[in-house]
């Protein structure tokens, strides 16, 4: 039943008023209440016990914040993906899944990123900020002890001499003392213990978006290395066609020369060639572009990769699409889905944290003190002191609880931005996995394409040659043989593109068998 109680359900927290109303008429007036008469010592000891065991289970944690990530998984969680059968992972292959591509040289890119990434440093300053606020909290909960010393002399400096005495005082005066502090606070409605709870799952929470860093990092650093080996792709292809149409040229202005053609072929043919050439730019600029985020990525200045990866290299072509699971399965493999998880569970937990200040806090306190003239008889006497002492609210202007509905906004935020981040997960994995498919049917139709095209291009320049085609007809075969080219050039790059995507999707690059 303490879960209807107390139980968060978006910002709306229950509690038993009637009972806690009459917690606080025992508890303030036992002498002006005739229940609180009626009732034996033993009744009364036993109810004050279910009362405080109660409101403390509401206070830490009671707000039974894994409830709500149940009911919003449910809520928001489809049972099986659209464009795929649930077939198992294999997590050992997701965790390094960019090894499956079998290129070394963005094997070592990806791995030189991890080590020296920014944004990954950063994540990794947070998750040691907030194991140093856990321990904070945790401290919190435990006595604290303080010791004292001091050492006093008092002595006449002008006025009397030769050390005499005043009124049978001597005038120099020493003192010696040493103490002992200790504090507690009994933690009866779990304010404390709330916090710790709350600072341990900050820190799940940090620890999760580190490992999301990674995630992001590893998948960025093989997309934009795809880039470069696509462009550098496209870059060889048009300088080839370049070649081509340079011989065209050539060969209409000997045509022309030897009274065989006319300057409209010799213009065509310069036409197609400064259109070439003029593409050219745009794929260098492609390439640089591309390392240079890799540098960046890396944490290197930009073009510090420039000697390593400017040397083409052929596209690392795609690993069979691996097997996706059930949604479910995805929520706890995502890091960023499990980061936004932990917060929302600290933020529900603060609530009941941000309510403790409602009910009365118990402190105890004492000291053990000694004092002396002399060194010699500092530990003959010692005086002890223990103080109890309860505190209550009162009137505090409505703070309090202004603090909680703060609090409980927070939370409701929190709430939000977890179904949003499971819903751009399962999107994540949906748009993969149709973007895979459609890459790979694109790619095997354009494949078709060119072998096509090349074939005409063949036939058009033999035709041309015998004087049985025009050279526009030549013209427009060889500019569709560079249009077919690029664009299977460029769904090769896709399907590489896509299958990066989706080991993203799945929460690969790091290793979820981790205990966040």
């Amino acid at each position: 039943m303490q879960g209807k109680l107390c139980g968060y359900r978006g910002a709306s927290v229950r509690r038993p008023k009637r009972m806690r109303g009459l917690f606080f008429l025992v508890i303030k007036h036992p002498g002006r209440s005739a229940l609180w008469r009626r009732i034996s010592a033993v009744h009364r000891a036993v109810y004050l016990a279910i009362m405080i065991g109660h409101i403390t289970a509401c206070a830490s944690g009671g707000h039974k914040a894994n409830e709500v990530v149940a009911d919003t998984q449910a809520q928001v969680t489809p049972a099986a993906w659209e464009d795929a059968a649930p077939a198992p992972v294999n997590e050992v292959q997701l965790m390094t899944w960019w090894s499956q591509f079998g290129d070394s040289t963005l094997t070592q890119l990806i791995e030189q990123a991890l080590a020296a990434n920014n944004t990954v440093a950063a994540a990794e300053g947070r998750l040691r900020s907030a194991r140093a606020v856990l321990a904070v909290a945790q401290g919190a909960r435990l006595p604290s002890v303080n010791a004292r010393a001091a050492a006093s002399r008092q002595e006449n400096i002008d006025g009397l001499s030769n050390r005499e005495d005043i009124d049978g005082f001597d005038i120099e005066v020493e003192n010696y003392s040493l103490g002992i502090d200790a504090s507690w606070e009994a933690d009866l409605f779990g304010q404390l213990r709330g916090a710790a709870e709350a600072a341990d799952a900050s820190v799940r929470g940090s620890e999760a978006s580190l490992y999301d860093a990674q995630r992001v990092i590893s998948a960025d650093i093989a997309l934009n290395y795809v880039n470069l080996r696509d462009a550098q792709a496209r870059l060889e292809l048009a300088r080839a066609n370049l070649a081509n149409q340079q011989e065209n040229l050539n060969i209409a202005q000997w045509r022309n020369q030897a009274g065989l053609g006319n300057m409209l072929e010799v213009e065509q043919a310069k036409t197609a060639v400064a259109q070439t050439t003029a593409a050219l730019p745009t794929l260098r600029l492609a390439i640089a572009t591309a390392i240079q985020q890799i540098d960046v990525l890396s944490g290197r200045p930009p073009g510090a990769s420039t000697a390593l990866l400017s040397p083409p290299a052929p596209l690392p072509p795609p690993p069979e699409i691996i097997g996706v699971g059930l949604p479910a399965e995805l929520l706890q493999r995502r890091p960023d889905v499990l980061a936004s998880q932990w917060n929302l569970e600290a933020e529900v937990v603060r609530i009941g944290v941000a309510e403790a200040d409602l009910y009365p806090a118990l402190r105890l306190s004492g000291s053990l003190d000694t004092s002396s003239d002399s060194v010699g008889d500092l530990f003959d006497v010692s005086v002890g002191t223990l103080i109890a002492g309860v505190t209550a609210p009162i009137f505090q202007g409505g703070q309090i609880r202004a603090r909680i509905e703060q609090q409980k906004g927070s939370a409701d935020v929190a709430l939000a931005n977890y179904r949003n981040t499971i819903l751009t997960a399962l999107l994540d994995v949906e748009s993969a996995l149709q973007s895979a498919k459609a890459s790979r049917d694109r790619e095997a139709a354009l494949k078709e394409a060119e072998q096509s095209a090349l074939a005409s291009l063949e036939i058009a320049e033999i035709r041309y040659r015998g004087g049985a085609v025009d050279f526009q007809t030549l013209l427009d075969t060889q500019r569709s043989v560079l249009t077919v080219q690029d664009s299977r050039a460029s769904a090769s790059a896709a399907r590489s593109t896509a299958a990066i995507q989706l080991f993203k999707a799945l929460g690969g690059g790091w290793d979820a068998s981790s205990s966040l």
